[in-house]
């Protein structure tokens, strides 16, 4: 009943399959000691991610539109980046490295920025009652927050995507050890 390609369905359930345990890995390489947290995906035409609590278990939803239209992105993105003499970085770079590179990348910003929002204690405080809300914000429910409850939630918002981003930037660091080349490299590419 899917409109996807196959190779796009079958991208979707691949990595679905995975969010559990990439969300593992992500807790154990950190050292922190995480709350139950599940992964899942929503058959939907936006593209978005959410998260929510209920009784001391998170979830993390990624919608199935998100799969398709990152893959999209980044085959564009490839191709200009490859086209472009000046940035000497994508030079003598295979096409489909940088893509899975990109993709990854950016995959896993998504689900970082989900899971920041669970570590932060986000999903225990003003998510608890307005959940998805900033996601929606142009619906009727969300027209009765106060200024102080939308700033609430621009500012957790913003956190959670600084908080992803540092921890995207430490993990390249680590991998990356002493070589200046690359560790250019997987920045520019995680930019």
């Amino acid at each position: 009943e899917s409109d996807y390609t196959f190779f796009e369905n079958k991208l979707i359930l691949s990595v679905s399959g995975m969010l559990d345990e990439l969300l593992f890995m992500m807790s154990e390489g950190r050292g922190i000691i995480s709350p139950e947290i599940h992964a899942f995906c929503v058959k939907d035409e936006m593209v978005n991610a959410f998260c929510f609590g209920v009784n001391n278990r998170y979830y993390i939803g990624i919608l199935s539109a998100t799969y398709v239209e990152l893959m999209k992105r980044v085959h564009w993105l490839t191709d200009y980046l490859v086209q472009r003499k000046d940035l000497h970085y994508y030079q003598n770079r295979d096409s489909v490295e940088i893509q899975a590179l990109l993709w990854n990348y950016a995959f896993k910003t998504i689900v970082s920025h989900e899971y920041m929002h669970v570590i932060l204690g986000h999903c225990d405080t003003v998510c608890e009652k307005t959940a998805f809300l900033w996601e929606n914000a142009g619906s009727e429910e969300s027209k009765s927050m106060s200024s102080s409850e939308i700033l609430s939630m621009q500012a957790m918002e913003m956190f959670a995507d600084e908080f992803s981003a540092m921890d995207a930037v430490m993990q390249i660091l680590t991998e990356c050890g002493d070589d200046v080349e690359k560790i250019k490299y997987e920045l520019e590419m995680a930019g």
